[in-house]
């Protein structure tokens, strides 16, 4: 299918992020904030390559609904602007810390909407398969 080079590098990249995100969780800040910070940075950077892969991927597959790549699509805003919020906002660790909380439970939001979706597009393709 046309979807599946970005699906599959979104998946490598995935790996890569996933690996970020176990680092982040293992470097709290108070103790290294030098190696969280790099950690949040290429978590958040390579998720942010992750969503445009997968949203590439859905509007490429014809059989997949173009909702699912929209949901994505306002994530990678969401994402971009934490990411700005990082790189060029204000040097306030109470701001990028908000920031960052309020981006991680819209990413548990928009988790959850593509395995929903996901889940329900699998359940229905099992039940209109012939015995």
């Amino acid at each position: 299918t046309p979807g599946r080079m970005p699906s599959l590098l979104g998946s490598v990249v995935g790996i890569f992020s996933g690996l970020s995100y176990i680092g982040i969780a293992s470097t709290p800040a108070d103790l290294y904030l030098e190696w969280h910070g790099n950690f949040v940075l290429l978590a958040f950077s390579s998720f942010l390559l992750i969503v445009i892969l997968y949203t590439i991927a859905i509007l490429l597959n014809k059989g997949y609904p173009n909702l699912f790549a929209y949901v994505y699509l306002v994530f990678a805003v969401l994402l971009a602007v934490y990411l700005w919020l990082l790189f060029a906002g204000p040097n306030d660790i109470r701001i990028q810390a908000t920031g960052q909380k309020v981006i991680v439970y819209a990413e548990i939001i928009c988790m959850f909407i593509q395995a929903y979706g996901a889940w329900n597009i699998e359940k229905s393709r099992l039940t209109t398969i012939p015995d």
